[in-house]
């Protein structure tokens, strides 16, 4: 399969455009602490340059969740550069020594919960949250009728919660939370501990007692570099931009609800790989910046 080549002057103008509609409709219904918000966006919206078919911010992202150009540059290059080192990890811990390997399995999986009216949206997003937790470690029986659960073979998960602003099939103005998880799991997983599609389909809407099934999938991910950035990438996208724009009055009333919210949770060896790789980048800085000044001094 051929991919076409990144073209990041094609991605600016889209970003800056987006900036400039999420701007123009904060100021339009303005709200106290929009005028800052809209400051730090007009900010990073005038710094954005292209340098050798790359963004450059210029060291002014301002890390604003409601920045089209930081959420789609800034925080994506940090994120990227974790998940290249959390890869390696992976890689290096498949090796038991002896000549033997063994080989973890990853699922990309995606889970649905009850659309809510915007006044709903901060319980919502405690109770999915709650309810990941419990279907983890949910027994689940196999046609077989062995009990199994997804704990038993998780070696570690990483947990991200975005919010819908499309309104429900009936034209209802609801709100959709749901999450997209990465499952680093043991090989038995895929034998003998396997958990299929309908279980997790089944025991998802149990563990939400709706009385009809919510939206769920499950699928084996690549263990490559490529494939978790991909899905790493996807995760971090809290909301859909073209999607506030398109509904702006609901996005402003949803606003309040979203404030210093976690929309990501890292547990197991996937939270252990990325501190390790945060520990080892900011020892790397520092060493750098010693180096720097060593060379300064000798410079003198």
């Amino acid at each position: 399969m051929e991919y076409e080549p990144y073209d990041a002057q094609k991605e600016l103008i889209l970003l800056k455009k987006q900036s400039v509609e999420m701007q123009d409709l904060l100021n339009k219904n303005r709200r106290l602490g929009h005028a800052y918000i809209i400051k730090k966006l007009n900010n990073c919206y005038k710094a954005s340059i292209l340098t050798d078919n790359r963004i450059d911010q210029q060291k002014q992202s301002c890390d604003s969740p409601y920045c089209p150009i930081c959420t789609e540059v800034h925080k994506i290059r940090r994120e990227m550069a974790i998940a290249k080192g959390v890869v390696n990890k992976i890689f290096a811990s498949q090796h038991l020594g002896n000549g033997k390997t063994s080989v973890p399995t990853l699922r990309i999986v995606t889970l649905t919960g009850p659309r809510v009216l915007i006044g709903q949206v901060d319980d919502a997003l405690a109770l999915i949250k709650q309810n990941y937790k419990a279907f983890l470690n949910t027994e689940m029986k196999k046609e077989s009728g062995k009990i199994v659960s997804i704990q038993q073979s998780l070696l570690g998960n990483s947990a991200y919660f975005h919010i819908s602003l499309s309104d429900d099939y009936l034209g209802n103005p609801t709100i959709g939370v749901d999450l997209h998880a990465i499952w680093l799991l043991k090989p038995s997983f895929a034998t003998n501990n396997s958990i299929t599609r309908k279980m997790i389909k089944k025991y998802w809407r149990v563990i939400n007692a709706e009385q009809y099934s919510l939206e769920t999938t499950c699928d084996t991910m690549p263990t490559t570099y490529n494939e978790f950035r991909k899905q790493c990438k996807n995760g971090l996208k809290r909301f859909d931009f073209d999607e506030i724009i398109a509904n702006p009055k609901k996005f402003v009333a949803v606003m309040p609800y979203l404030h210093k919210k976690k929309f990501s949770i890292h547990n197991g060896a996937l939270k252990q790989y990325r501190k390790e790789v945060r520990d080892n980048h900011d020892k790397q800085r520092i060493n750098d910046l010693v180096a720097a000044l060593d060379a300064e001094e000798n410079e003198d």
